[in-house]
């Protein structure tokens, strides 16, 4: 099983001891780094961070409201409306798929 996610100050504290930068320097590095991020998937455009990931948005459409059948038992219930939905996917690039061990 895989243990705990680092916390933000664990992130930062790591990343500021690791490159030599201050916590705060880091900590206004990611935070333009995801306004650079948002900025282009806001412009449509996907955006890759060099190595580590790939960024890229769908669009799901709109589903109206209507019949539903459950495909398992063949029930039919009325369905809510639901909205058009902006999907934002995060795709891991050679890089990083390189730097994960496989497991043992």
């Amino acid at each position: 099983m895989a243990g705990k996610a680092m916390t933000k100050t664990q992130v930062l504290s790591s990343l500021a001891e690791s490159t030599g930068l201050s916590k705060g320097q880091v900590s206004d590095f990611i935070e333009a780094l995801g306004a650079l991020i948002g900025s282009e998937l806001n412009a449509g455009n996907p955006f890759n961070v060099p190595g580590l990931m790939k960024v890229t948005t769908r669009v799901k459409a709109a589903v109206p409201a209507g019949p539903r059948t459950n495909p398992f038992t063949g029930e039919t219930k009325m369905g809510e409306a639901k909205p058009a939905q902006t999907i934002v996917k995060v795709r891991p690039l050679k890089g990083l798929k390189d730097s994960v061990a496989p497991p043992a």
